[in-house]
């Protein structure tokens, strides 16, 4: 069971995505569209969301379709 600052922190987490479509994701968002069996949530940060659309890190992750946070 999630308590205090943690819970308070993944209900406020929003992002934009690979899968949001220009519009801002929460975790609980981004959690329903995990692939089954993926335990990992990724996300990748850098200087602008033009940038980062260009990482390799980002591409691999796509062709396998997870999605990615910005």
């Amino acid at each position: 069971m999630l308590v205090g600052k943690t819970k308070l922190i993944l209900y406020l987490f929003i992002c934009f995505s690979t899968k949001s479509d220009g519009k801002l994701a929460s975790l609980d968002e981004y959690i329903s569209r995990m692939k089954p069996g993926q335990k990992d949530i990724f996300y990748i940060i850098g200087s602008s969301k033009e940038q980062l659309e260009k990482s390799p890190f980002l591409e691999r992750l796509i062709k396998k379709n997870y999605e990615v946070c910005y």
